[in-house]
C-alpha cells in the first residue's frame, strides 16, 4: 500500500496486489524403455497442473499436439518440454532425453529351389532359404511354430518333414516373422515310430521292418551305415530319429526319441549345471554334490569305458542341496562314465580312478 500525504494536509493511499510465482518442476517420466521397436511407443510425463500450460518440443523444434502434461513418442529425437506457470508467466524446460525407435527387419520371404509341391521327399536334402538376406540380420526357423535347433542361419537344409516353416528375421531385437511356406509329400510311407529297449545297451527298432531303405541319425546327423530296421545305439544317449523310403524312394522321417526314453531334449532349466564331483582324477572315494530345485527320485549308473555298468544307486532327492560319497576303490583304474537322471534331466560326466 502507497500513502501519500500533501502539505495542505490531503491524505490519499492506492493499494495494488503483488503475486510472486513459482517456477515449475518439469522433469520427465516413462512408462516404457526408451529405446523399443518401430511401432511401439513411449509416453513422456511431467507433473500436471491446471494453472499451467505445455510444450513438447523434438529438437528443440515444437511438435503437432504436444499441449499436455503427457506427450506418447514413436519417433526417435531428443525430447524436451517447456512447462509454464500462467501465474506470473514463469517457465521451466526440461532436460532432453533421448527416444530410439529402431528399425524393424524387412519381413523375409522363403523360397526353395528343389522342393516341388506334393512331390515326395527324396534321399536329395530339400532347400529351404530367405530369398533376399540381409547382412547383420540374425534368423530363427520354425516348424509347426516350433523352433528348429541349430536352424539360425538364412538357409535351412537337410531331411525336411512335412509341415508348415517359416523364419524370423531379428534386428537388435526387433523381430518379424515370415509367411508359412507348407512342406507337403505324395506318395510317401506313413510316419515310422522307434522302439527303444535297454539300460547300458540300448537297442532301436522301426515300427515299419519292411521298408526299402532306412537312415538313422543321432542327434540330427545321419549315422553312416546305419541302414536297417534296427540300430544298436549301445550307451550313446542322445536324440535318435529314422526315415524311411518306398520303392519309389519316397522317404518319410520319424519323430525325435531320446534314451533313456522319457527324457526330453528341449530343457528349461539344466539343474546339473552346479553339479560337483571330487576329487576328479580320484584315488577311489569321491563325492557328488549339488544345488537344485528339482526332487524325486534321482538315478545313479557308473559305467566303464566298455559299456558295463558297475554301479546303480537310488536316491531321493527332497532337499535343495544334495550331496553323497561313492567308493571305487575296489574297481580298475580308468575312466568311467556318471551317469544322472533326475526327472526329465540326463546329464553324464568323467571321472578318473588313479
Amino acid at each position: 500500500m502507497l500513502k501519500a500525504l500533501a502539505s495542505n494536509g490531503c491524505i490519499d493511499s492506492i493499494t495494488k496486489i503483488v503475486t510472486v510465482a513459482n517456477y515449475p518442476v518439469a522433469e520427465i517420466t516413462t512408462n516404457a524403455p526408451l529405446t523399443f521397436c518401430k511401432g511401439d511407443s513411449v509416453t513422456l510425463s511431467v507433473g500436471s497442473s491446471t494453472n499451467y500450460t505445455y510444450k513438447w518440443l523434438i529438437g528443440g523444434t515444437p511438435v503437432t499436439g504436444g499441449n499436455g502434461n503427457k506427450y506418447v513418442a514413436k519417433l526417435s529425437g531428443n525430447y524436451s518440454v517447456e512447462v509454464t506457470n500462467n501465474s506470473g508467466s514463469c517457465k521451466t524446460t526440461s532436460s532432453q532425453i533421448v527416444v530410439n525407435a529402431q528399425n524393424t527387419p524387412v519381413k523375409p520371404v522363403i523360397q526353395s529351389d528343389n522342393y516341388q509341391t506334393g512331390k515326395c521327399m527324396s534321399d536329395n536334402p530339400v532347400v529351404l532359404k530367405v530369398s533376399q538376406p540381409v547382412a547383420g540380420y540374425n534368423y530363427q526357423w520354425y516348424r509347426n511354430g516350433s523352433p528348429i535347433s541349430s536352424a539360425t542361419s538364412s538357409g535351412f537344409q537337410g531331411t525336411v518333414p512335412a509341415g508348415d516353416y517359416s523364419v524370423e528375421a531379428d534386428l537388435g531385437g526387433c523381430k518379424i516373422q515370415s509367411d508359412k511356406f507348407t512342406v507337403a509329400y505324395l506318395d510317401a510311407p506313413a510316419k515310422p515310430e522307434i522302439y527303444a529297449e535297454g539300460s547300458t545297451v540300448w537297442y532301436l527298432a522301426c515300427s515299419n521292418d519292411s521298408a526299402s531303405q532306412y537312415k538313422w541319425y543321432y542327434n540330427g546327423t545321419i549315422i553312416q551305415g546305419a541302414n536297417k530296421y534296427m540300430y544298436v545305439a549301445n550307451h550313446n544317449l542322445g536324440q535318435y530319429s529314422v526315415s524311411i523310403a518306398n520303392s519309389k524312394g519316397c522317404f518319410t522321417i520319424s519323430d525325435a526319441i531320446t534314451i533313456p526314453t522319457g527324457v526330453t531334449g528341449i530343457r528349461d532349466v539344466d539343474p546339473f549345471a552346479g553339479l560337483k564331483i571330487y576329487p576328479n582324477p580320484t584315488p577311489g572315494l569321491f563325492t557328488i554334490e549339488m544345488d537344485n530345485q528339482i526332487f524325486g527320485e534321482l538315478l545313479i549308473n557308473i559305467i566303464t569305458q566298455e559299456g558295463k555298468k558297475i554301479i546303480k544307486i537310488k536316491f531321493e532327492k527332497t532337499t535343495l542341496h544334495f550331496s553323497s560319497q561313492i567308493d571305487l576303490s575296489g574297481q580298475p583304474k580308468g575312466m568311467y562314465l556318471i551317469n544322472l537322471l533326475i526327472d526329465k534331466y540326463l546329464a553324464n560326466r568323467k571321472l578318473i580312478v588313479e
